[in-house]
């Protein structure tokens, strides 16, 4: 689900298979990257393209910027108000109102 008034910026990715929820208001820019599922991990006796994708669904909150390049993995909620430094890596939930960058990404301040 896609709220009001979302900016996704030109290639940009949703792999919505797990499910993707994105606020209003809400700025995707260029190359983003935002997933909702993952390979599940079979012994190596096992191919992994023979194995299910494991739905993770990914929640992004309203009025959230992510800048050029941003990787969202499945599972993460982002906030509502957060910010996320270009081309970082989200990998955990991100608490309301936090600027993230880095890989993995890491809150390095609150907007106030």
């Amino acid at each position: 689900m896609i709220g009001h008034n979302v900016f996704v910026g030109p290639y940009a990715v949703i792999y919505g298979h797990g499910g993707v929820e994105i606020g209003d208001d809400t700025l995707i820019s260029m190359h983003c990257r935002i997933l909702s599922s993952n390979h599940a991990l079979p012994p190596p006796s096992v191919a992994i393209r023979t194995q299910p994708d494991t739905r993770l669904p990914t929640k992004i909150g309203r009025d959230v910027w992510l800048g050029a390049g941003v990787t969202v993995l499945g599972g993460v909620t982002i906030g509502d108000c957060c910010i996320v430094g270009a081309g970082a890596v989200v990998t955990a939930d991100l608490p309301p109102n936090s600027i993230a960058v880095g890989v993995p990404a890491k809150v390095i301040r609150q907007r106030t």
